[in-house]
């Protein structure tokens, strides 16, 4: 597969999981508003999905292949994000935050889809060298 494909399949993945997400919790606006946020993201370039995800879950690609489950519940991810402007801010913060509420509640067959969607959206993200030129904040100035 080229990289374009690769970019492809990652962002129909992601459109996938965050539609699962909505499913599961029809009644949030907030994933809705996610997922609207994603179609814009992907029409300034197609790019930049794969590219945040690339900068933002390096870090964590251990914990997701491990689905340790433990660490995204007590991890405070206020440092993550900093790098996001006011509102993005409050939104990813938002989302992250009623994730880990909802995971709870989630019965395991849920909770394993969830990992593997992670874990596929980490492999295609592999398969994607990182673009340089997209010029995107790097996360280690946060922290």
């Amino acid at each position: 597969m080229s990289v374009i494909q690769y970019i492809n399949a990652f962002n129909k993945y992601l459109d996938d999981f965050v539609s699962g997400v909505i499913e599961l919790f029809p009644e949030d606006k907030d994933f809705r508003l996610a997922k609207s946020s994603l179609i814009m993201l992907k029409t300034f370039d197609e790019r930049y999905p794969v590219a945040f995800f690339k900068i933002y879950i390096k870090e964590y690609e251990k914990y997701i292949e491990e689905q340790n489950a433990d660490f995204f519940l007590k991890k405070d991810y206020s440092d993550e994000v900093k790098v996001l402007n006011g509102e993005q801010q409050k939104e990813v913060f938002n989302i992250i935050t009623k994730l880990k509420n909802y995971w709870a509640q989630l019965d395991k067959v849920n909770q394993t889809k969830i990992w593997k969607f992670l874990q596929g959206l980490l492999k295609l993200s592999q398969k994607v060298p990182y673009d340089q030129s997209l010029k995107l904040p790097d996360p280690t100035q946060f922290r």
